[in-house]
């Protein structure tokens, strides 16, 4: 994605070396292509994952659903923003099922980019004012990576005293990686076929519907709320080939989850 995924990629190989990319589309389709350079990189010098097969284009339904392979393969997600309705809070719930570390930055309480991070920590997500909170709260799972307590040098003690100093917080350390927020993400250009890049992991804008989803809307809206055996038997779908079908929708804001399997509506 355009935004801190980016960022966050292009920061771990400068700096590592090496960094894990799970794509939401086949492992031969770079999305958006605007990034095909950093594909390349990560190509040669990290890791590409994808649960798609070859040549699978980038479907909205597919980017939420392997978030939950973003999570597994992590000791912890941080989540940095979240509107109160935003797909982060489904990744952060998978997180928990699958017994992972879930941070949050509270950020500034009136900003409706942290109303989704408040309710985290409302919930028993972990407080995050600097990356040192983080390292320090799995110093015993990064152990076993060879990240000892000493590698939290003091100059990361002082950028932290610094940046709390200037009362900036993470704005200075955490995101020290990231462009300006002046900067802007290039359009399409309509004459070379190029999609406008995402925002983030779970932005899917630009990604194409699938025909599954331009039918449970109506359907749901017809008869009400249904149980997932139910949407499968009208659709002549099995509930596995809907899974990441609702799961697009439920981050969407279209459909909610009610309790037993069953959807509705939004």
């Amino acid at each position: 994605a355009w935004g801190i995924d980016k960022a966050a990629h292009e920061a771990a190989l400068g700096r590592t070396g090496s960094s894990i990319a799970v794509l939401g589309t086949g492992i031969d389709v770079p999305y958006p292509r605007a990034n095909t350079r950093l594909y390349d990189r990560m190509a040669a010098k990290g890791l590409l994952v994808s649960e798609f097969a070859p040549g699978t284009p980038a479907l909205r339904e597919n980017f939420p659903v392997r978030n939950r392979i973003i999570s597994g393969l992590s000791l912890g997600v941080v989540v940095v923003e979240a509107a109160s309705r935003s797909g982060t809070l489904i990744t952060s719930r998978l997180a928990l099922e699958q017994g992972r570390e879930v941070y949050a930055v509270p950020g500034a309480a009136l900003s409706g980019q942290s109303l989704g991070c408040q309710e985290l920590v409302r919930q028993g997500a972990k407080p995050v004012f600097a990356p040192e909170d983080v390292l320090e709260d799995l110093a015993g799972p990064l152990r076993d990576f060879g990240v000892q307590a000493d590698h939290l040098t003091r100059e990361a003690a002082e950028r932290r005293r610094r940046a709390e100093a200037e009362g900036t917080g993470l704005s200075r350390t955490l995101f020290a990686c990231m462009p300006p927020e002046t900067d802007t993400p290039p359009k399409a250009d309509p004459g070379n076929g190029e999609e406008r890049p995402t925002q983030g992991a779970g932005d899917t804008d630009t990604a194409a519907p699938s025909p599954a989803q331009d039918t449970i809307i109506p359907l749901l809206r017809e008869q009400g709320p249904l149980h997932v055996d139910a949407l499968g038997a009208a659709l002549g779908r099995s509930p596995a080939e809907l899974a990441p079908v609702l799961l697009g929708l439920e981050i969407m804001g279209r459909i909610r989850r009610l309790p037993g399997a069953r959807y509705e509506a939004v």
